[in-house]
């Protein structure tokens, strides 16, 4: 499944539609491999087991990616907290994109995290994966 853009913009009180969860198992399949539902409709409800396999799901994918949370997700379904999921999914899929461009252009990779990166000039500098 593609990547698609989360929306974090959510009002308080604000409803969470069978396309939103579709997307954001979606994107944490996309992250991680994962085979989470993405097949909700009108008549289907998220469950609590779905909702915290969201959030766990997340909490992976952010420590995968290297990326820090202030608030960590809850089981609370509000409208904050799945604005907070999906902004972490976003700045994860951020993190991945800048990975590929560093891996197109790397010429040293010393360990798991230190990238030598080949910027304009052939000067090379040295990045942070986390």
């Amino acid at each position: 499944m593609a990547w698609q853009t989360p929306v974090t913009d959510r009002g308080e009180g604000a409803f969470c539609l069978p396309s939103d969860l579709n997307r954001i198992g979606g994107n944490i399949n996309y992250l991680l491999g994962t085979s989470l539902k993405t097949d909700f409709t009108s008549n289907d409800f998220l469950t609590l087991a779905q909702w915290r396999a969201i959030t766990t799901n997340t909490i992976n994918a952010c420590n995968t990616y290297g990326i820090f949370y202030t608030e960590e997700p809850s089981d609370l379904m509000t409208a904050e907290n799945f604005n907070n999921v999906e902004n972490l999914l976003l700045q994860c899929y951020d993190r991945l994109e800048l990975w590929k461009k560093q891996g197109a252009t790397n010429i040293y990779v010393g360990g798991n995290t230190t990238r030598y990166v080949n910027v304009p000039n052939n000067n090379y500098v040295r990045g942070f994966n986390g």
